[in-house]
């Protein structure tokens, strides 16, 4: 008995363990640089970012099974071995009965999950899901499927909890085989499936007159919901090790964030060697800029010298974007040198450097400067418009409403994204569901026409002006199971539905793209369907204005736009520095994720 009891405790002890490596073990360096290049000339301030360094647990990957329902007989078939023995435990923990029925339904299929939750993530923050087939699955689509709620978790194997152990402990763990061992429950999953636009493994197959939509791959967007923090952390450099320090650090973070003596915390001493900081909900659109900001708060007393060198440096191209978080990093006192570099300076950059910092510190003067860069150039279009994402004033969001009617595609998106990260519930914000699986935003009615797709990342159709039609003649196919036709001169639109397992019907409505979005959706259709038309319709000239896909805002990093100030101080040649930043280098701000990246 007690051998079994101390089994049990070493199995425990692995399990904690196994946590332990997903949360923890994972830690990397997250700000190797953060700031700027030409920032070599360092002041003789001691900053935060002199006596630590700022890691994170981020891109911690959670897995798990889950049912997917609502499949059009195109289900079913969970062969015998451990994903259905899981399968039947999960309808067991749900009280569902009879699952072998449930699992072996043509309308049911067993599916694996998986998610990735990035670094700085609240609680309640959403992330995308990606459902796959468990081998040997006879699911022939999952098609039109909604998945029920499950969770997903960390999992570790026993050889990397063994070297765990062995690293951090004295404890000698008994080598007993390497299967996998559950850690904490992290997200809980729930909603409709889609497919990623450009994904060929779900392409539509022809089998005879009809079309076969194998849907083997999909995803929820945004339809996980993390269940724990995933805060940055500032480790200690040895020597500056000591509690003193540790608690001076997170105060100096807290009272530039919050003022002194605030009860809100964005940073606590956890140890001599750790401070956790989580990021505040005005930076989460850029935590990169939050994280810069908080490398250069100055640990000690700062004297006038030290502040009329960055009022000098905040004016000149070369040194604006190193001084201008400096001077952000010294709290609301700056905001005068701040707004009269916004106001004198002939300098574009000098000009951002200033809005941005002023943006984050909520002042609304930012808002129209912050506007009229992102239409003038292109290099600073994300940056801005991240910025005005942050500033919850009526300056920012009167700014950006103007923008909406934008002739860049990228800023008219780019400012639709900003509003909606400002304010999801506000009129221009909320859209109309579709079809219970899509959304459909017609926005600046006055405006010139444009449809925007996205790829991945949240299904959703942008329709800005009232003028966006289609055009006849036109015969248009969408999904398996609608087409729509108009002949020439015709002022209505017809959708016909031909399906096997559904009855036929055809419906007729005008030839507005909104019209027809919500038609279509009436009838079934699915957010891949309505862009399969769209894109037809774009390829065929039945549309009357452009489509884009996928025009988020340009970005090019800060390091760039601080190398390139020293050869280009008007920014007369964007489009040579647009070129250089490839698109890895150019990774946008969290608000205009990209699709499809990780």
């Amino acid at each position: 008995m007690r051998h079994r009891g101390m089994n049990l405790m070493k199995l425990r002890g692995l399990i904690v363990a196994a946590a332990m490596i997903a949360l923890s073990g994972c830690m990397k360096e997250r700000t190797s640089r953060l700031q700027m290049e030409e920032d070599n000339d360092k002041p003789l301030v001691r900053t935060v970012g002199d006596v630590a360094d700022i890691q994170s647990a981020g891109g911690v990957p959670v897995s798990g099974i889950g049912l997917v329902v609502g499949l059009d007989g195109t289900g079913g078939g969970v062969p015998p071995g451990n994903y259905r023995q899981m399968a039947e435990e999960y309808l067991k923990r749900n009280k569902i009965d009879n699952a072998k029925d449930w699992l072996d339904s043509p309308n049911n299929a067993v599916v694996l999950i998986s998610a990735e939750i990035p670094a700085g993530s609240r609680r309640g923050d959403r992330v995308n899901i990606e459902v796959t087939l468990p081998p040997g699955s006879k699911v022939k689509s999952l098609r039109g499927g909604y998945l029920l709620e499950t969770s997903l978790a960390t999992y570790a194997t026993q050889s990397q909890v063994r070297n765990y152990l062995e690293q951090t402990t004295d404890v000698k763990p008994v080598n007993t085989g390497d299967s996998l061992l559950k850690g904490h429950s992290l997200v809980a999953a729930e909603g409709p499936l889609h497919v990623a636009l450009k994904d060929k493994e779900n392409s539509d197959r022809e089998s005879g007159d009809t079309i076969e939509s194998g849907m083997r791959r999909g995803f929820v967007w945004k339809g996980g919901r993390t269940k724990s923090d995933q805060p940055y952390y500032l480790i200690l450099n040895p020597q500056n090790q000591l509690y003193r320090i540790s608690m001076t650090v997170a105060d100096r973070i807290n009272e530039t964030f919050h003022g002194p003596g605030t009860p809100e915390k964005i940073a606590v001493a956890r140890s001599k060697e750790t401070v956790v900081v989580t990021i505040p909900p005005h930076a989460r659109g850029n935590p990169a800029h939050f994280l810069r900001v908080v490398r250069m708060i100055p640990i000690d007393r700062v004297d006038d010298a030290y502040r009329r060198r960055l009022e000098e440096q905040v004016m000149q191209p070369e040194t604006c974007l190193s001084a201008a978080l400096r001077l952000e990093a010294l709290g609301r006192d700056t905001i005068p040198v701040l707004m009269n570099a916004l106001k004198q300076s002939p300098y574009p950059l000098v000009r951002f450097a200033a809005a941005e910092s002023l943006a984050y510190l909520g002042e609304p003067i930012a808002a129209q400067e912050l506007a009229k860069l992102a239409e003038e150039h292109p290099s600073l279009q994300g940056l801005s418009l991240t910025a005005l994402s942050s500033l919850d004033e009526a300056a920012s969001n009167f700014a950006l409403l103007e923008l909406l009617a934008s002739e860049q595609p990228e800023v008219r998106y780019g400012a639709f994204r900003a509003l909606r990260e400002l304010d999801p519930r506000g009129d221009t914000s909320r859209g109309l569901l579709m079809n219970k699986s899509f959304w459909l935003h017609p926005l600046a009615p006055k405006s010139t026409p444009l449809v925007h797709l996205l790829t991945g990342n949240r299904a959703e159709v942008v329709v800005f002006g009232q003028k966006a039609q289609l055009v006849g003649p036109f015969s248009l196919r969408a999904g398996p199971d609608l087409i729509l036709t108009a002949k020439a001169g015709d002022t209505k639109c017809t959708i016909s539905r031909f399906a096997v397992n559904k009855s036929e019907r055809i419906e007729q409505c005008s030839l507005s793209i909104v019209e027809i979005v919500r038609t279509m959706a009436e009838m079934g259709a699915l957010y891949e369907d309505v862009a399969q038309m769209l894109m037809q319709a774009r390829d065929t000239k039945a549309l009357t204005c452009d489509l884009a896909i996928d025009a988020l805002p340009k970005h090019v990093p800060v390091q760039k736009l601080a190398q390139n100030a020293h050869v280009d101080k008007k920014m007369e040649n964007e489009a040579e520095l647009l070129k250089s930043s490839t698109q890895e280098q150019a990774e946008p701000p969290s608000v205009f994720d990209r699709p499809g990246r990780k």
